[in-house]
């Protein structure tokens, strides 16, 4: 799903322990997207300073955290509406957003558009056909 973009020469501010605190954060975003993943609690929970967290996410993913953890949410989003009986609202919040139309902005902005679209076309295909905005 997510791949390192991180060169070496490109971090000299950064331990190889903050690193590896970083790649621990992303999984940790990756494997709840529907928890609270503030800046002060990753920080808190991983003891790691707001600037290394932030600087580690832009060095290795190329993104903010808080991008990143949109992205992570609009992804396991899509995968439950191809993949799950959920509705749209039960779906927004098992991912963590709190922000029905917020979400169908977001989700529009990335698939073409809105969720109950998405998954009416889904519904149209064959099991072995996703539907490609």
């Amino acid at each position: 799903m997510y791949t390192e973009t991180f060169n070496k020469e490109d971090c000299y501010n950064i331990s190889q322990s903050q690193i590896q605190k970083i790649r621990i954060i992303t999984n940790h975003i990756i494997d709840n997207p529907g928890l609270n993943h503030s800046q002060d609690e990753l920080c808190s929970q991983f003891f790691i300073s707001q600037s290394k967290l932030q600087f580690g996410f832009k060095e290795i993913h190329k993104t903010t955290v808080s991008n990143f953890t949109r992205n992570v949410r609009l992804e396991k989003s899509e995968e439950l509406l191809c993949n799950s009986e959920l509705n749209i609202s039960e779906i927004v919040y098992t991912v963590g957003f709190t922000s029905r139309s917020y979400f169908s902005k977001i989700f529009k902005l990335k698939y073409g558009c809105n969720p109950t679209a998405y998954k009416q076309r889904l519904q149209t295909h064959t099991p072995k056909q996703k539907f490609i905005a």
